[in-house]
């Protein structure tokens, strides 16, 4: 048996053992999607997870608690700042392949890795591009065009923030996974007034492994963000909002 498909029988178990079921084609593209990853990982760092059992807990997890709280509506455009190896926008789209996805990603060996996976297997609706945020908002092609802005792990909240909201339309999401329950909902007040958006909820939900609550910090663009905003990436770091 070759080492894809004792890969494939661990991948497997351990779904069962988490009680997760997929549809089938899903299933099958999120393992393709995890073993090149765990192979190139070998080669360049991607992730700090190393395992099948790592990836499904704390990648796949992860991004289906968000689609399961939020609900995405049905040919959704999202924008996924700070993609990394294509977490969670890369495994959205693997499991809602009606949702357009827009990877944003400034580190050249991690673009090229998604973006070889996804022309190998076809995924003609997930788009990477490679440039900071902080350029790619102010590009009109996506400034304003996503029904839902989303970041993980990307930066402190008023930062992640200022990064996202340009490009969700008004009257959508940017809805941020945080590992952090130390914040205030007074905290964001201040980029919430400049930025022309509003926290609407705040969830807590977990991962298996981990033996604290995440959140999902979820936000309703209310108004067009100024022009402004996001700034370079000194004045959002030495000036957060």
């Amino acid at each position: 048996m070759s080492e894809r498909d004792l890969l494939y029988r661990e991948f497997l178990n351990h779904l069962e053992l988490r009680a997760i079921t997929l549809p089938q084609n899903s299933m099958d593209n999120i393992f393709h999607y995890f073993f090149e990853l765990l192979m190139e990982n070998e080669y360049n760092n991607l992730t700090g997870y190393h395992t099948i059992e790592e990836m499904i807990d704390y990648h796949l997890c992860d991004t289906l608690n968000l689609i399961n709280i939020c609900e995405f509506p049905e040919n959704s455009i999202i924008t996924d700042v700070g993609s990394g190896a294509g977490i969670p926008g890369l495994i959205i789209h693997l499991i809602r392949p009606d949702i357009q996805v827009f990877l944003i990603e400034s580190i050249q060996k991690k673009v090229n890795f998604f973006n070889s996976f996804i022309k190998r297997y076809t995924f003609t609706r997930c788009i990477p591009v490679c440039n900071r945020a902080e350029v790619i908002a102010h590009d009109p092609v996506y400034r304003e065009k996503s029904d839902i802005a989303t970041a993980r792990a990307l930066a402190p909240l008023t930062q992640t923030l200022e990064l996202t909201s340009a490009f969700s339309k008004v009257g959508g999401r940017i809805i941020l996974p945080r590992g952090s329950s130390s914040i205030k909902e007074s905290d964001t007040n201040n980029a919430e007034k400049i930025l022309g958006v509003q926290l609407e909820n705040r969830i807590p939900y977990s991962i298996p492994g981990r033996d604290r609550p995440f959140y999902l910090y979820i936000f309703k663009k209310i108004k067009e963000t100024s022009s402004i905003y996001p700034r370079k990436p000194g004045k959002i770091k030495k000036q957060p909002l």
